[in-house]
Order: C-alpha cells, then structure tokens, then sequence
C-alpha cells in the first residue's frame, strides 16, 4: 500500500495520529540526521505533492457517487486535525500579517483544507502567504464580492474537480473586474492530462494553470523574483573537496569505465522505454557527459543552471514531467534543439552520501513517472555506483557486457 493510501485510510478511520506518523515517516525517511530548513521546506512540500494531494484524489474520484455524507464528513474534519496538528509539529517563522501570497478554495471544503497545506509550504520557504477557510465562489456571490487583503500580490485558487472550467470561467470574469493587476493561479487538482491543463489555459487565458504542487510553487517562486534576478544565483553544491576526492577514488572520470557507462544508459533507455537516457559527473567547473547523446564533446563547461546542476544541489530526485511549463528551463538551448520535454533523474552518490552525478531520463513528450518507475529508478543508480565502488563487480559486470557483445565486438572490447 503506498504512502498516499495509508494516509488516506487514516484519515476516514478518524486517526489521525496514525495519518501524522504517515507523514512523519515519509518526511523523515530522506532527511539527514540535523537538517536545515530549506530540506525540511522540501520534504513537506513532496509529502503534500506525492501524499495528502494524491489521498484527496482517492476520494474526490468517488465524491459524487459511492462517497456516503459521513464518510466526506470524517474526511473533512480529518484533514482540518491534521493540518492543525501537522502544521504545529513542522512551524514556520514567517508571518502572515502581510502576505504576499493568498491561498482560496474555489468551491467546496476540500478546496480550502487544500489552500491551508498550500500557504504552510509556501510560508516554510520563507513567502509569506495566509489561506482562508471561505470559499471564493461564495464569497464572490455575496454583495461585498471578492475581498482581498491589501498587500496580496498572487492569489492561488485551489480547485478540486474533474471538470473545473465552469468555476474557472466565473472566477476568471469576476477577479479580473476587481483585481485587474493581480497574478492569479488556478490549480486544478483533478486535471491529471497535460492536454486537457494546455486546453484549458488557451481557452480562458489563463495567466497560469498547474496541477501539482512543484509547478504551483515554482510559479510563484518566478512571480516573486526581482527584476533581473535569476533561479540559480545562490546555488552552491555542498562538499566539493569530498566530491572531487570520491571522483578521484573511483576512477569515474576514466575512459576506460565507457563501456559500463554506455551498457547502464541503454538499460536505463530500454527499461523505462524513453529516447534517451543520460549519465553525468560534475568535476569543479566542468560536467563529464560518457556517452552524450547530444554531442562528441564528453566535457563541457558546468552550466550552473541546467538540470542535472539543479538536480545535484537538490541532492534529491528530480522529475519534471513537462519542461515547457518548468518557469526555471526554457532558456536551455540543448533541450529546445533536441526537442526535450521530459526530464526525470536521480543523484548518483558515493556510500557518504555525496552527490557526484546524475544519472537522468530524457523524452520528447511530457511524461508521468509513477511511484514505482521512481523506485526502479534509483535502484539502477544504486546499482552502477556499487559496480563502479568494487573491483569485483565491476569485473564481472565488464565479463558479463562483453558476453552480449557479437563476437566482432568482444575482440574490439578486449584489444581497448
């Protein structure tokens, strides 16, 4: 049962104390033993976006026909208790007194429990945003209509419906009557089809659409930014002398690991059935591409922002399922000229943990990568990293490529 799940089944059982230790466990299963706050920030961001949001969905699908009304009651006040308590065990510093930020459900009680997890995450990464437990629709329909703080500069309304575009297309005409300047986002929870968030966008002129927590935060990220300031200007990745030590050790560098390198990117290739597959090590200033499927020139100078650079800060898995709507890449000309739309990567780290490379999935159409897929994943960089750490293994997965190999082929191997 997968983490969403149980949470879910706790949270209609009416315990959620055990919905808090599923929390509690997914949060902590990937953070160091004295985390800063910028990776607790993360992690609660990812426990929304891959847990509570994907448990709401359990629900929402039979919302309008097997859900009876005490079973929406449990889950209602369930997720009110555990945002209360949740909320209390991860706090942030920031205050709301003069949001920037304003998080409102469009409609039902759902879309408000929702805007409350959106404003906490929002508020650990120090932007400062409040939620409100009124839904806008109502609101709107009240003589005052639509009242806003003054200082909000961004309103995200949270949407949780399989066919939200008649909510969108009154709040849409509504805001934009009373609030002309403001940057309003529309989240549509239920929107799982990349088609249907781009159909939806054109038709309403949407300033932005998301459909999960990553985008929704990365565009107000990019709202946020001041004029001419970029993503990536703080970036430092941690541990340079460890990294390059280990880099060093173990040889990764050396052309004479070509044939490994190139055998794991065709498994990774052939496994998750995607047009290219792509293994990088950071080495100072430079990145060492084996085996690129862009170009002949293995070294190339590091670009702080690229995505593998972001993905080895992050020292954490990266999945971006649609590239064009990513607000960090779309500068990247090597992802424009090869007309890539889909990144997914994970760290590739030595047995300290530090983060040398990345070994990433590429594809020309938007994809989704399941639970699963992300588990295999890192599995198969697990693996080559445990190859490349043992003489052994490394001897016997090179015996092993060179018994695949037409025979023409082994004697060109066994002669390099």
């Amino acid at each position: 049962m997968s983490p969403s799940e149980r949470f879910y089944q706790r949270l209609v059982a009416d315990e959620v104390n055990d919905a808090m230790q599923v929390a509690n466990d997914y949060i902590c299963a990937q953070l160091p033993k004295k985390p800063c706050a910028e990776e607790v920030a993360r992690r609660v961001q990812m426990f929304y976006g891959e847990v509570a949001i994907p448990a709401i969905r359990i629900y929402s699908q039979g919302h309008d026909t097997d859900v009876t009304a005490e079973h929406r009651l449990r889950l209602y006040q369930g997720l009110q208790f555990f945002n209360h308590a949740f909320q209390k065990a991860y706090p942030s510093k920031m205050s709301a007194e003069q949001p920037e930020v304003y998080c409102v459900g469009a409609r039902w009680e759902i879309d408000t429990q929702i805007s409350a997890m959106l404003a906490h995450a929002l508020n650990l990464k120090n932007i400062a945003a409040r939620n409100d437990l009124d839904v806008l629709i109502q609101s709107s329909e009240s003589g005052k209509g639509i009242v806003l703080p003054a200082s909000i500069k961004i309103l995200c309304v949270s949407i949780f419906h399989h066919a939200p575009a008649a909510q969108i297309r009154l709040l849409k005409y509504r805001l934009a009557q009373q609030y002309p300047e403001l940057k309003i986002i529309f989240a549509t929870w239920s929107v799982m089809q990349l088609e249907l968030l781009d159909e939806l966008q054109q038709r309403f002129e949407l300033q932005a659409l998301v459909n999960n927590v990553d985008d929704l935060i990365l565009t107000i990220e990019t709202y946020t930014l001041n004029e001419g300031e970029s993503w990536f200007e703080n970036l430092e990745i941690k541990n340079e002398k460890e990294r390059q030590q280990a880099l060093n050790e173990l040889g990764l560098l050396d052309h004479f690991h070509q044939i490994l390198y190139k055998q794991y990117i065709e498994e990774a290739r052939q496994a998750f059935d995607v047009d290219y597959a792509q293994i990088s090590w950071l080495n100072q200033h430079e990145m060492y591409i084996p085996v690129s499927p862009f170009t002949q020139e293995a070294t190339q100078q590091m670009c702080k922002d690229s995505v593998c650079t972001h993905l080895l800060y992050q020292n954490e898995p990266l999945v971006i399922e649609d590239l064009q709507r990513d607000p960090r890449f779309p500068h990247l000309s090597e992802l424009r000229q090869y007309h890539i739309r889909f990144y997914a990567g994970v760290p590739l780290k030595d047995k300290n943990g530090i983060a040398l490379g990345s070994l990433c999935l590429l594809d020309k159409q938007p994809r989704q990568m399941q639970a699963e897929d992300m588990i295999l994943l890192k599995a198969l960089a697990q693996d080559l990293m445990a190859t490349l750490s043992n003489e052994r293994k490394k001897k016997d997965k090179q015996k092993q490529i060179e018994q695949m190999q037409p025979a023409t082929s082994a004697s060109i191997l066994n002669k390099d």
